[in-house]
């Protein structure tokens, strides 16, 4: 998780990086210029990106999120339409796999898929802060002499980001992130789905970066 951490922090700090000018007066020059940039409207977007998460609260049944998935890598695909310069419309899904809960016995496994909206502050510029919220179902997988699942609703996704835009069609973004999940029902090799006992809520904390890219639409 740490060797991640600082791929993260690698990747989110890149494009400040590639945008330093190499002139004698570097030292006194903005390091990211935010120029004007053709506003998108229309087409498809499409979002890739990696987090370091962080999952604690209560699963439901008496189980314990920390302990149960505790730290992973997350991974995460949107696909959406940009209605507007300011508001793209769109589908999220998100992966979990090898997580922290995970022992030489049990494999732990968790992903979500939903809708979403994602605002742009300033779809005009190089530099443009958006804020994304969604909801959708979610499920977890515990691979421990038999299966246990339990599926219930991403009550709250909300993600805040800063696109750095390279050029018309791909930005670049540091993202954090804040879920909210209640289960409702549950699975266990001994018992078909029924309704969870002592539902609670979960919290699920990321920090990572992703890719923008937009195909078609017009640029204003």
């Amino acid at each position: 998780m740490k060797t991640l951490t600082t791929l993260i922090a690698a990747l989110a700090a890149a494009p400040f990086l590639i945008t330093a000018t190499a002139s004698a007066r570097a030292e006194t020059e903005p390091v990211v210029r935010d120029d004007a940039m053709p506003a998108i409207s229309g087409g498809i977007e499409i979002v890739v990106g990696v987090s370091a998460a962080k999952t604690v609260g209560d699963a439901g049944g008496g189980m314990d999120a920390g302990d149960l998935v505790g730290s992973a890598t997350e991974v995460a695909f949107e696909l959406g339409r940009r209605v507007t310069p300011n508001l793209t419309l769109g589908l999220y899904s998100t992966a979990q796999g090898n997580a922290e809960g995970s022992t030489a016995t049990r494999d732990v496994y968790t992903g979500a898929a939903g809708l979403e909206a994602d605002f742009h502050l300033r779809p005009g510029f190089a530099l443009d802060p958006w804020i994304s919220v969604g909801a959708g179902l979610r499920g977890l997988l515990v691979d421990e002499d038999g299966y246990t699942i339990l599926v219930g609703a991403e009550l709250a996704r909300v993600q805040l980001g800063l696109d750095l835009r390279v050029n018309e069609h791909i930005a670049l973004a540091p993202v954090v992130g804040a879920t909210a999940t209640l289960y409702g029902a549950q699975k266990t090799p001994m018992a078909d789905f029924a309704e969870l006992t002592d539902k609670g809520i979960e919290w699920t904390f990321s920090a990572g970066v992703a890719g923008r890219f937009n195909v078609l639409g017009t640029r204003r």
